[in-house]
């Protein structure tokens, strides 16, 4: 199929190596306005190949947006924040006492230990929280901010399920504590500031949908859990999205790129047999790459991809197309 103009509904290219693909993607993308760059989307298979094209399009001075479905938090401050909050909520959850431990082992370096704080909760009714809080003041080596910080919270969120004002002081606390990491090569806040950027925007949306005296901490943390943990994306970005992260979301311009054996198919499947259940999903992230789409669709595929040699997909060939 020869180059169409960019309006046309249904493009197919051939290129010889994924460099050249996604140089090409780039150069069709730049042609385009901002406003519909923000409204095109670049899919594919493996989370490998959707990241080399975030990088193809940034370095080409295109605002690029490398979508990753979160569904927890994974920077250690939030990841702490996170679990005492579900701690104070249910009070003997073993697992959340467990990333409680943890996270504070990496942000202060005090090891406590879960069976320790299971065993001494014993006179406190089994309110996990209220021991673990209680062991990690005795000890001698907490820092003394971190030791005032803790006493305050034990008021906070122990005894008055003040959470609110417990993770205004909790993010005074991250300050203290990244201050005296800074210098120390530790990935202890690597992602922090993006993620406390989205946990603020998420409690500011609970907030103004409940209204701040009816949220109480079940509803926020309910709220929590139903809403992905990634970063908003800018604008006018072009998202890169792997097939699986888009499902359920619909875009003006979709590129699907990689329809090659061995990448869309994936190699498992293809070792499983045209009939198995794993090729029969393959074809179904297929369709749904395929009808993301409302406006138009660019498929590509190249010869050589990472050094290797690829025939097209199946998916091609089986939707009539010419390779």
């Amino acid at each position: 199929m020869k180059d169409s103009e960019i309006r046309d509904v249904l493009r197919l290219q051939r290129f010889e190596t994924v460099e050249d693909e996604l140089a090409w993607i780039a150069k069709d993308i730049a042609r385009r306005t901002q406003v519909q760059r923000g409204n095109c989307a670049v899919l594919a298979r493996t989370r490998n190949l959707v990241e080399k094209a975030a990088q193809v399009l940034s370095t080409a001075g295109i605002d690029a947006a490398l979508a990753i479905r979160k569904n927890e938090f994974e920077s250690t401050p939030l990841r702490w924040l996170h679990a005492v909050l579900r701690l104070a909520n249910a009070r003997g959850d073993k697992e959340q006492l467990r990333k409680v431990c943890k996270s504070f082992y990496e942000l202060e370096g005090v090891d406590l230990r879960v069976e320790d704080v299971i065993a001494a909760s014993s006179a406190e009714g089994g309110d996990f929280l209220r021991s673990w809080i209680n062991e990690a003041l005795a000890r001698r080596n907490l820092e003394q901010y971190s030791r005032d910080f803790l006493e305050s919270s034990r008021d906070k969120i122990v005894e008055r399920m003040d959470f609110l004002d417990f993770i205004q002081a909790s993010f005074g606390w991250f300050n203290k504590v990244a201050g005296r990491v800074s210098g120390e090569s530790s990935d202890v806040f690597v992602d922090y500031l993006e993620e406390r950027k989205t946990w603020e925007d998420l409690q500011d949306s609970v907030l103004q949908r409940f209204g701040r005296e009816n949220v109480t901490l079940q509803v926020m943390l309910q709220e929590f859990d139903l809403s992905p943990k990634s970063p908003p994306i800018p604008k006018h970005a072009v998202r890169c999205f792997t097939i699986h992260t888009a499902k359920g979301m619909e875009f003006e311009h979709v590129y699907l790129i990689g329809l090659a054996e061995d990448v869309l198919p994936s190699f498992q499947s293809i070792k499983k047999g045209d009939d198995s259940r794993e090729m029969q999903e393959e074809r179904r992230n297929c369709f749904v790459a395929l009808t993301r789409t409302q406006t138009s669709l660019t498929l590509t595929r190249a010869v050589l991809y990472f050094g290797w040699q690829k025939r097209p997909s199946r998916f091609l060939l089986e939707m009539g197309l010419d390779v």
